[in-house]
């Protein structure tokens, strides 16, 4: 069990994270360690039966045809992702998950979620899903064959005092799952922080930290 700082921030699952990395040289276990952290990712860390498994990407993952980055990719397009986080969730908490997903942070302000809804009105939700893993930053940072993950904590995604309180909104929690547990459920957390462009306190379990 985590103690000290993460764990009175409720970010204990992200504490000690290293990135996983799908070298040329894996083994069927590294490839299985691989499918099970981009589900957990991806899906936000919600329990996936077996039956709801990807098998045909699965299978291509593991015979090398196609990359992590494109596995990423089909799990996103999913009916089982879209089910979860499109056809029953308002437009704007779709946005910030698929950022916490995809990107591994939160939006930086209120331009880039209207961004990502301006892809979703014209171009429809496989584009949305296309936007986030073909883009320079998820390359830059992900490239083909690493897991996403939550960066932001202890990384250079935050850009400032304001996204780190974003980025706690968005994570934090006893189970850190994106929508079970969660006490904001389906509605957006962000929408009125972005649109005032304004940090929110970030309470420990045993006091608060205000941000000014």
């Amino acid at each position: 069990m985590a103690f000290g700082l993460a764990s009175r921030l409720g970010v204990a699952l992200f504490e000690d994270t290293d990135p996983i990395d799908l070298l040329p040289s894996r083994s069927n276990e590294e490839v299985e360690t691989v499918i099970r952290s981009v589900y957990k990712q991806v899906l936000g860390n919600a329990y996936v039966m077996e039956s709801e498994r990807l098998a045909v990407p699965e299978s291509q993952l593991k015979r090398g045809e196609i990359s992590v980055r494109e596995f990423v990719r089909q799990v996103g397009k999913s009916e089982l992702y879209c089910s979860r986080f499109f056809d029953s969730a308002p437009r704007y908490r779709a946005i910030e998950l698929n950022f916490r997903h995809f990107i591994g942070r939160a939006p930086l302000d209120l331009e880039e979620t209207r961004v990502h809804s301006t892809i979703l009105d014209t171009k429809g939700f496989e584009a949305e899903i296309d936007s986030y893993v073909d883009s320079d930053e998820y390359q830059e940072t992900f490239g083909e064959n690493i897991v996403p993950y939550i960066r932001g904590y202890k990384t250079e995604a935050i850009q400032g005092l304001v996204q780190f309180t974003y980025l706690f909104q968005l994570v934090r929690g006893s189970s850190s799952s994106s929508l079970k547990g969660d006490l904001a459920g389906k509605q957006p957390k962000l929408n009125s922080l972005l649109i005032q462009s304004t940090a929110t306190p970030v309470f420990s379990n045993h006091c608060s930290l205000s941000v000014h």
